[in-house]
């Protein structure tokens, strides 16, 4: 965002939501009172900041909102990707890669974490397209809260395991859950294929080790800059709807993949040099 917002020439001040109600609506609160020309929020859902996002909405300040399935109205302006889509894809692929390794045998735990919409909804996805597929396969999961990833996460997915039996697989929604995992499951004398999203270095050494199944990913860095384009639409008076489509799935599922992924990965190439050229700054 920083450096579209470098382009454009647009001041982008930066507000740290954190990870609770109240920190995030505290951020809201913020937000709106400095009387921005629009926001661009991220990962939470409209409950959180209903009161800040109406006087928005009074004050006529357009709202650009990501990674959620809530709808444009009520003081949202665009919602970048297009949820259904974009989260219906992910779910499914998900079901695909972890039935294609384990078939009839599978019994999935699914850490997801109702902090997250995003988290929510492909977790949503996943349960309906592999019940689908498998209706006799083992479905279990944990709703993570965001203090346990990196912290106590990987005990407690051993803790649940040794209490149900018969675990072999592992629906890790946020990559980050997954740090930590493959060694304590190791160390616990327990395995399960794990199955991931969102590349980054440590993500990319298990797979190419061979500690973890697959990494989903999608067009999530290219989302900032699309985020960037609908706020540029919306001030400019037209629509942001090409904007607002689900974006595309990827699975990495060998080592050979992992070397051509960098952590900060983009799927499409140059792109910030074609928004340059379609906000006429090339």
């Amino acid at each position: 965002m920083e450096a579209a917002a470098a382009v454009l020439g647009w001041h982008l001040k930066i507000l740290d939501g954190g990870l609770t109600p109240q920190t995030v609506l505290a951020a809201w609160n913020l937000a709106v009172q400095n009387h921005p020309d629009g926001i661009l929020a991220n990962a939470f859902p409209e409950i959180m900041f209903a009161k800040p996002l109406v006087q928005a909405k009074a004050e006529g300040i357009p709202v650009v909102d990501a990674f959620v399935d809530d709808p444009v109205g009520n003081g949202i302006t665009a919602v970048v990707p297009q949820a259904s889509g974009t989260y219906q894809a992910q779910g499914q692929a998900w079901a695909a890669d972890d039935l294609a390794k384990l078939g009839k045998t599978a019994n999935t735990l699914v850490l997801s974490s109702t902090a997250y919409q995003a988290a929510v909804e492909a977790q949503m996805y996943f349960k309906q397209y592999y019940s689908q597929m498998c209706p006799t396969c083992g479905y279990s999961a944990i709703n993570v809260p965001p203090t346990a990833i990196g912290t106590t996460l990987p005990g407690n997915v051993v803790a649940y395991m040794h209490a149900h039996p018969g675990i072999n697989a592992i629906i890790a929604i946020q990559g980050n859950m997954t740090v930590g995992l493959p060694q304590t499951l190791k160390t616990a004398g327990l395995h399960a294929d794990i199955f991931t999203a969102y590349p980054n270095s440590t993500l990319l050494q298990y797979l190419a080790n061979g500690s973890i199944e697959s990494i989903e990913m999608y067009e999530q860095n290219d989302t900032t800059w699309r985020m960037m384009d609908a706020m540029a639409r919306i001030l400019a008076g037209v629509s942001p709807a090409p904007d607002e489509v689900p974006s595309k799935i990827w699975l990495i599922t060998n080592a050979g993949d992992a070397t051509t992924v960098a952590p900060g990965y983009n799927q499409i190439p140059n792109f910030e040099a074609q928004y340059e050229k379609l906000w006429g700054k090339s």
